[in-house]
């Protein structure tokens, strides 16, 4: 059976955080193509940075340290994704397709600049994922405050 989600640090100080792809879709059938649910890509790409982050701060991270962050959309093919956030107004958003069946990105921050704010990190690493699927920053979930770079989720 697979594992929909792992977390592993390696003695390295490496974390890896594995998620399986049905964990963030909008429907829970084999259907093909698979659609993703905009918030809960957000939601587990910033919660992932979140627990890396209180990992890194109780270990004194140095702060001249660079942190290499990189997300994967691996082995699936015919990915389907929506611009904005789920409500009333989702569904008049045509999903977009991830052209090539994968998509990865990485970036490279600062310390500081990981441990002030990696909602906003995440927020950086994201929009090149939407890039993938040829769209903007602006097609990224509102719940992403765009002054903070912080994601606030709905109670």
């Amino acid at each position: 059976m697979e594992q929909s989600l792992a977390v592993r640090f390696d003695a390295d100080g490496g974390a890896t955080f594995t998620l399986a792809l049905h964990n963030v879709s909008l429907r829970t059938e084999s259907d093909d193509p698979m659609e993703l649910d905009p918030l809960r890509l957000a939601e587990y790409s910033v919660s992932g940075l979140r627990i890396a982050r209180s990992v890194y701060e109780h270990f004194c991270l140095p702060l001249d340290a660079r942190v290499l962050v990189e997300l994967a959309l691996l082995g699936r093919g015919n990915i389907l994704l929506r611009p904005g956030s789920p409500g009333p107004f989702f569904s008049h958003g045509e999903p977009a397709e991830l052209p090539e069946g994968d998509a990865a990105a990485g970036l490279s921050f600062s310390a500081a600049e990981f441990l002030d704010n990696p909602d906003h990190c995440g927020f950086r690493l994201l929009s090149l994922i939407y890039q993938a699927f040829g769209m903007r920053e602006e097609d990224m979930p509102k719940e992403f405050d765009r002054k903070t770079g912080r994601l606030i989720l709905p109670e």
